[in-house]
């Protein structure tokens, strides 16, 4: 068995207002890893969570693995979702993600996985939001070669 372990990493944010938001890895991707991107989206005075999508240069598809919105008495708001793309082109690769709205502040992190599964790299996924209470769940996964993400 393979173990799971971080290729490549990188980061970006807009800084100011933006909808979109574009991250490059530093070097190229290694045919048939994995990729897994977080997504965070910053908005003042909000009406209307704003979904979050991604994709990248090489054409790779990604799916959306989980996402949250939190918003304090409608004075400000955080929607992050994280997603995946499995078995990628081996190629150099910029990552843009999209908002639907406009927002105060985009930010994104993207990290490259090899040992991944190139058939199914997800084995079991979580989502909770919120500001005071934490919920645990557990999780089972059919690998003891696994990476665990926690937003």
């Amino acid at each position: 068995m393979v173990a799971i372990s971080t290729a490549q990493c990188t980061h970006a944010e807009s800084g100011v207002a933006a909808q979109t938001l574009a991250c490059s890895f530093p070097s190229a991707n290694t045919a048939g890893n994995a990729l897994v991107a977080f997504v965070a989206c910053f908005r003042a005075n909000p009406t209307t969570p704003s979904v979050l999508n991604v994709s990248d240069s090489q054409g790779n598809t990604w799916v959306r693995i989980s996402s949250a919105d939190t918003s304090s008495n409608n004075v400000a708001q955080m929607s992050g979702s994280m997603f995946y793309a499995n078995n990628v082109a081996g190629a150099t690769n910029t990552v843009t993600s999209c908002a639907s709205l406009s927002s105060s502040f985009l930010s994104m992190w993207v990290g490259e996985m090899s040992g991944a599964d190139t058939a199914t790299a997800l084995d079991a996924a979580l989502s909770t939001s919120g500001f005071s209470t934490v919920q645990v769940h557990n999780v089972v996964t059919a690998s003891t070669a696994a990476e665990l993400y926690v937003v």
